[in-house]
């Protein structure tokens, strides 16, 4: 359903510096301070691999609480919505038009605190083209996010 495309997380890992992250996992702080630094430190390569997995995975509640900042900005060409309930129906209205969807990841791009997925889609009802959604992400977390893509219906299954 999702072809691979390929990971992202080599250069994070390069970029942090591990002794720090090492010592926010083993130090003898109180266990939510420990998770929330731990969230963190997370850099955008990490959120948006994370994101994308859970997503893939249908756990859209999971990947609110550990990917997407509470006041979150959520664009598209047709809202200007806020929070994770804005993240909810985004969710909620891309199911009811590509039900049964199949995606595929086109490319996937980050710099520094943003990040880019191209992406298309098929479903029994319409296809999904020239998708493409951004991020940008801060403190571990998804800040804003935009949507954008077409909605065309394919002919040739009619006949």
């Amino acid at each position: 359903m999702f072809p691979e495309v390929p990971s992202l997380m080599h250069s994070c890992r390069n970029n942090r510096s591990n002794a720090a992250f090492e010592e926010a996992l083993t130090s003898p702080i109180d266990r939510r301070a420990q998770i929330d630094s731990k969230a963190m430190n997370r850099c955008t390569e990490e959120v948006f691999e994370d994101h994308l997995n859970l997503r893939r995975e249908g756990k859209l509640e999971e990947d609110l609480k550990r990917n997407y900042a509470e006041e979150v900005v959520l664009l598209t060409s047709n809202s200007n919505l806020q929070g994770h309930d804005a993240i909810r129906y985004s969710a909620r209205k891309l199911r009811e038009q590509l039900p049964d969807g199949h995606f595929e990841y086109v490319a996937k791009q980050v710099r520094g605190n943003f990040a880019l997925l191209i992406w298309r889609a098929k479903s029994s009802r319409f296809d999904a083209v020239e998708g493409a959604d951004s991020f940008v992400i801060e403190d571990g977390k998804i800040r804003l996010q935009t949507i954008h893509y077409g909605l065309v219906k394919d002919h040739s299954r009619n006949l």
